[in-house]
């Protein structure tokens, strides 16, 4: 089947993320505003539903909070589906995204 998702920006993304009230420190790949590519100690198989945090690295953002569920687990990297995001958390996501491009943009002049 044709792979429909978004791309994933290489942005930098502090993550949090864990079952219960387990929380692992991981760090962000790539984004979008409908999945998160991270690194981290902790796999979970495939199908888990996680709770997961993250937070732009420039932008001194607040944490984001939400539900996902892994769609990929290979090795330390995991690919994961946010789940139950309103429109508006997601046009959040996509602007903090742009924010952190231009800011990346702007030190490497």
């Amino acid at each position: 089947p044709e792979d429909r998702s978004p791309p994933r920006w290489p942005v930098k993304v502090d993550v949090r993320y864990g079952i219960a009230r387990e929380m692992i420190v991981g760090e962000g790949l790539d984004i979008n505003h409908k999945g998160i590519g991270f690194r981290g100690d902790q796999a979970y198989p495939v199908g888990t539903k996680i709770t997961l945090e993250f937070r732009f690295s420039h932008a001194g953002t607040h944490w984001i909070r939400t539900q996902a569920v892994v769609r990929r687990s290979e090795g330390r990297e995991i690919g994961a589906e946010f789940l139950g995001l309103t429109e508006a958390e997601e046009k959040e996501i996509t602007q903090l995204i742009r924010n952190e491009l231009a800011v990346r943009r702007e030190e490497a002049w």
